[in-house]
């Protein structure tokens, strides 16, 4: 039994360097408000396409007509005095309204980036293509920030646990 600990153990200290290192070579995007990292074989956009300000999008791979991504989108919601609360339930109605056969798979609220946010994940009809989303939301002094992972459903699995290293170095630099 003490062997077996002792193997974990050992295990577990091996990989935690690597664990840790993994972002060393990625590309830094900073603003006054927030920090992010990224693989450097992802693309970053800051355009201000589809309102986003900014979108990470991955490696293309041929014959693929979506390129998964990652983006930021920044909305003023001084105006409609919402919350948290307020923003969520408005954004999963949103999803019901505008999504054709959308399905909502998570709504909870979690630590993200050291602020409390709502992470959601649906399943819906975009362009006709059925996409699977993974977005963190945050309603900050009047302003809502939706951090959001888009893939084709059939490719989701493929590029979460890349999309959710990307989400994880998100920071804000102000709060």
């Amino acid at each position: 039994m003490v062997r077996k600990i002792f193997s974990l153990l050992i295990l577990l200290l091996l990989t935690i360097p690597t664990a840790i290192a993994q972002t060393d070579d990625w590309e830094v995007y900073e603003t006054s408000n927030y920090r992010i990292e990224y693989p450097p074989n992802w693309e970053l956009d800051t355009t201000g396409i589809m309102h986003t300000s900014f979108i990470i999008l991955s490696e293309p791979e041929p014959n693929d007509r979506f390129q998964e991504n990652v983006n930021l989108l920044i909305q003023d919601v001084s105006g409609k005095s919402l919350d948290l609360d307020g923003f969520v339930e408005l954004t999963e109605q949103q999803v019901r309204n505008t999504l054709p056969g959308s399905t909502l798979i998570e709504s909870e609220r979690v630590r993200q980036s050291g602020l409390l946010s709502q992470r959601l994940t649906y399943i819906g009809n975009m362009n006709g293509s059925t996409m699977k989303v993974t977005q963190y939301c945050w309603v900050i002094t009047g302003k809502a920030y939706i951090l959001t992972y888009t893939a084709q459903r059939a490719n989701y699995e493929d590029y979460i646990d890349i999309a959710e290293k990307i989400m994880a170095t998100f920071v804000f630099n102000d709060f």
